[in-house]
């Protein structure tokens, strides 16, 4: 699916492409379990027509993907996140996207004052913890103590 995306007409255009493992934050770079190379490989030489080279690297997608199985040690019911980046090579693309960026996290920011405001007791201290903005939604993350 992320080959697929990043192949896609549109992702080119756009300048999409795949959130390298030593860009991630310093959480995700030290995650173990990553995709699947072969996999990967394998979907890559398929999606390959003729003399149509495919601008990503099997390497690159498979470090940069991070898995979690179902019923391992670490208790989750498996999951698969990829992180995606746009390049931008138009300087006024760029700018409207840190604007945009900017006015998202200034959203944030007043939801969860008012979210801490309307939780918080009388005389109850209110915590900031970090969100994060998936699909245009404002998702709360718990900080880990």
């Amino acid at each position: 699916m992320i080959i697929q995306a990043l192949s896609s007409r549109i992702a080119k255009e756009r300048g999409w492409k795949i959130l390298k493992r030593d860009d991630q934050f310093e959480g995700l770079k030290r995650w173990e379990i990553r995709g699947n190379l072969d996999a990967c490989r394998s979907i890559i030489e398929q999606l390959t027509v003729g003399d149509s080279e495919l601008e990503v690297k099997a390497e690159d997608i498979a470090d940069a993907c991070i898995r979690c199985e179902k019923g391992t040690k670490d208790g989750t019911m498996g999951f698969f996140v990829a992180g995606f980046v746009r390049r931008y090579e138009n300087e006024e693309l760029q700018e409207q996207s840190r604007r945009r960026r900017e006015e998202m996290r200034k959203e944030d920011i007043e939801y969860f004052k008012l979210r801490s405001a309307k939780n918080s007791s009388p005389g109850e201290s209110s915590t900031s913890h970090p969100s994060v903005r998936v699909a245009g939604v404002v998702k709360h993350v718990a900080k880990s103590e």
